[in-house]
């Protein structure tokens, strides 16, 4: 093994240590408003409250609900009623759909991922300034 191959090899290695490290530091997520994360996930995606709290499946709702679900379920409460309340659904069990596809995603859709990474750093940098 030439010299630039073993440093591959050593980089690829601390960087698959440095994951393992932050993976197991338990940061508790940053507590954001119900209102902040609807404002952040509705300029990321140009959609009104109306739009995003209404009954319509079409188009940029296809990822905006389930990250809204998923941004409340990590980042304001953990009581899925609730976050079907802040969501204006009838029943814990839309959240429960929302928060599961939410969760399939991340892992399948690099777009997704990035969608939820972009609007977290929506609401890092509001409250950075606050």
């Amino acid at each position: 093994m030439n010299n630039q191959n073993l440093i591959r090899k050593n980089l690829k290695d601390a960087q698959e240590l440095l994951k393992a490290a932050f993976d197991l530091i338990d940061i508790p997520p940053a507590k954001y408003s119900e209102n902040d994360i609807e404002s952040a996930i509705c300029l990321k995606y140009n959609l009104s409250k109306e739009d995003l709290e209404g009954k319509s499946k079409k188009g940029k709702l296809e990822f905006a609900r389930p990250i809204w679900a998923y941004l409340l379920f990590s980042h304001v409460t953990e009581n899925k009623t609730e976050v079907a309340r802040i969501m204006k659904r009838k029943s814990h069990s839309a959240a429960i759909d929302f928060i599961n596809r939410a969760n399939g995603l991340i892992d399948t859709s690099f777009k997704f991922k990035s969608d939820v990474e972009e609007i977290r750093g929506i609401l890092k940098s509001k409250y950075s300034k606050a």
